[in-house]
Formats: C-alpha cells, structure tokens, sequence
C-alpha cells in the first residue's frame, strides 16, 4: 500500500469543502486505500490552520486523537533544507522520506515546484486520484 505525506493546505480543505477532491482523499485513507504519514510538526499545523478557520476545538481533539491513532507516525530531526522560500515546507519532505511515503500530496507551489524529492513525487490533489484511477 502507498504511504503519503498530506500538505496542510489540502488537509485544511477537506474539511472546509467536504465535496471536494481533499475531502475524498481523506475518505479514501479512512478506508484503507493508502497510508497516511504524519509527524507531530505537521499535526500541529493542521490544528492550528483549523482553528484559525473557526473548527471547534472538542471536534479538533477529536479528529488530532483519530489521526494519531490511524496514522504512521514519524519524528523529524530538521535533516532537509531544499525549499528556501518556506523553510517551513520543508517538514513534509522530511516527514515522506523518514516515512518512506511514495507522494506528497500538496496545493502549495513551493511543494509543487519540487515536483520530485528523491523517489518522492509530489503531486496535486487531482492528479494524485488520477493516479490511484478512482473517482
């Protein structure tokens, strides 16, 4: 099964637009059609961007305790310094090589500019489906 690293932009419209390609991405990986991976850096974004957006806070902890349960979890070490423009992007190339994830999954330019990180492809929501060649 293909391990992921999923960008905060595209986490954060799963829930903003729950008909959208993001939020069929999350329901693919409830169902087991890929492997999320994820570190405490990039959870913590996802937290903070959502409560930004006005999630409740009970629903947060909820969805933080269902992530970290089903999810694989790695540590980072801040080993990778490839994007300058946003250092902070950089967290999800680490996190997809400690998690030997085979895409990120992102809207971000500076992400999607990469375009491969090693073995890593990084593609867009969309793309990404049509990979898996689900609808």
């Amino acid at each position: 099964m293909d391990r992921i690293v999923l960008d905060t932009n595209v986490f954060v419209s799963a829930y903003i637009k729950p008909e959208g390609i993001s939020a069929r991405l999350i329901d693919l990986w409830i169902l087991d059609v890929f492997e999320l991976v994820i570190c405490e850096e990039i959870l913590d974004e996802y937290v903070e961007i959502l409560l930004r957006k006005g999630i409740s806070y009970r629903l947060l902890k909820e969805l933080n305790r269902q992530i970290w349960n089903k999810a694989i979890k790695v540590n980072l070490v801040g080993s990778v310094n490839v994007i300058k423009n946003d250092i902070s992007d950089n967290k999800f190339l680490e996190c997809a090589v400690r998690g030997k994830a085979k895409y990120i999954i992102s809207g971000d330019k500076h992400l999607l500019n990469v375009k491969k990180f090693g073995r890593i492809k990084i593609l867009g929501p969309g793309e990404f489906l049509k990979r898996l060649k689900i609808r």
